[in-house]
């Protein structure tokens, strides 16, 4: 690690980056969530699961040039902290509990598990 030749490093990168042509990129527009949520449950069974429930959570999200973004992103790290030290660390009801933003874009989702779903509440 570190063991290397500077000069030699920024001619190798130059003969092979070096080459690739300047581009402008413009990120294309996304459209707004226009769509509707539904609170309908959906209930997939594995048996291959063994026992293991899932539950999953999508949420519509603030676009990235909306106000509320960064807000909500720091609201799913909070949730996500809670979750762990409830979830997990209080009740050992689920090693993979957490809530996060899928996508960076348009959609948020929260995904705890659990082996011991009659100790969830």
């Amino acid at each position: 690690m570190g063991n290397f030749d500077r000069a030699t490093l920024v001619a190798k990168l130059n003969a092979s980056f070096g080459l690739l042509p300047r581009t402008t990129y413009v990120r294309p527009p996304v459209p707004r969530f226009t769509g509707a949520v539904k609170s309908d449950l959906i209930v997939e069974t594995y048996p291959q699961s063994e026992g293991l429930a899932y539950v999953r959570g999508n949420f519509a999200m603030p676009g990235r040039d909306s106000p509320d973004y960064a807000p909500s992103l720091l609201a799913f790290n909070l949730l996500d902290d809670l979750l762990f030290e409830i979830v997990r660390t209080r009740n050992g009801a689920a090693y993979s509990v957490n809530s996060s933003v899928h996508g960076s874009r348009r959609a948020m989702a929260t995904s705890p598990s659990t082996r011991l779903p009659h100790r969830a509440r």
